[in-house]
């Protein structure tokens, strides 16, 4: 990009190649042109946009980004493990591991909404909201328990939706007294 001349007597330096290609020596620098005697390219990476998922679509999804490397031009780099990369429940998540989305469990043992109107006490399990069926722990048909669901010609069930109610025994079942000529029945 330059050289030393006489000029007058004293030795000074000229440009020359003006415009034109060098090499500055520089690996992070491309395009590298002679300007006023002196070689320089401009920055690597101030021309790329690696993180550009429009100009870049193979470096960039939702658990890896592109960036800028002086030596190669645009890599692909992992997002930082823990960033939400999808879905997001009561019970999990997905974030980013190593580049991966992948579910992981939160809240375990929390209180959640399976949506399920039939069940109750819905808890988180390893990612999941489940609740125990509702009639599973009610003991309807036991008069110790609901007196006032059972006697001679009621009994009490669990229906799904409101718990435990009273339904009436089968017509013809023996509610009382028996005798050699009649017997209490229900109807």
């Amino acid at each position: 990009c330059n050289q030393e001349v006489c000029s007058s007597g004293t030795c000074g330096v000229q440009s020359i190649n003006e415009g034109g290609t060098c090499d500055d020596r520089d690996p992070t620098t491309v395009n590298d042109v002679c300007t006023n005697g002196e070689c320089a390219g401009t920055d690597l990476c101030e021309q790329l946009a690696c993180d550009n998922p429009a100009e870049y679509p193979e470096l960039n999804d939702e658990c890896k980004v592109g960036i800028c490397d002086q030596t190669y031009g645009c890599i692909s780099d992992h997002k930082s493990d823990g960033t939400v990369c999808g879905a997001v429940s009561e019970c999990n998540q997905e974030v980013c591991s190593s580049g991966t989305c992948g579910v992981q469990s939160i809240n375990e043992g929390g209180t959640c909404d399976d949506r399920d109107p039939t069940t109750v006490n819905d808890v988180c399990t390893n990612g999941e909201c489940a609740g125990t069926d509702l009639c599973e722990q009610l003991a309807c048909d036991n008069p110790a328990e609901y007196p006032e669901l059972n006697d001679e010609c009621k009994v009490g069930i669990c229906d799904q939706t409101y718990g435990c109610i009273s339904d009436h025994k089968s017509d013809g079942t023996v509610c009382g007294a028996v005798s050699e000529c009649n017997q209490e029945v229900c109807s």
